[in-house]
């Protein structure tokens, strides 16, 4: 039976970072090296790689852009990495406010004078031009 991209990767990870961490291109040089696969100068080979990396329980992500294999990490390794992913608990409310006072829009709308002009106003005052033609000013 042959071996799938990411199997290889995987045998590739295993003999050459054991338990040390590696970033997706530290193992994509690692493979362009050891000329097992002859097709990896394919972008679209590099991306489908990376996408499977993800879905592969034996990979596991760890933060700053670097992976280990699952097999070399403790449980507390695992649940960190499980918490600095997905636990947004960390955040301190003042963090929290601050990020949404930073995200919110501020405009002035009144409903009840929306739509309602005096007889100084212009409603196409607020319009900068739209629907205005460009006329052409050469003349033979």
């Amino acid at each position: 039976m042959d071996k799938t991209l990411n199997d290889i990767a995987y045998d590739l990870a295993k003999e050459t970072f054991k338990n040390t961490s590696f970033t997706f291109d530290n193992l994509w040089q690692e493979l362009s090296k050891s000329k097992k696969i002859h097709y990896l100068n394919d972008s679209e080979i590099k991306g489908r790689l990376y996408s499977e990396i993800m879905q592969d329980i034996r990979f596991l992500y760890v933060g700053n852009q670097t992976w280990k294999l699952r097999q070399f990490v403790t449980s507390e390794e695992i649940k960190n990495a499980h918490q600095a992913l997905y636990d947004f608990d960390n955040t301190s409310s003042e963090e929290t406010q601050k990020v949404e006072n930073e995200n919110e829009i501020e405009f002035d709308y009144d409903p009840d004078n929306a739509g309602v002009y005096d007889d100084k106003t212009d409603p196409s005052d607020n319009l900068d031009g739209f629907g205005e033609e460009e006329t052409n000013n050469d003349e033979n």
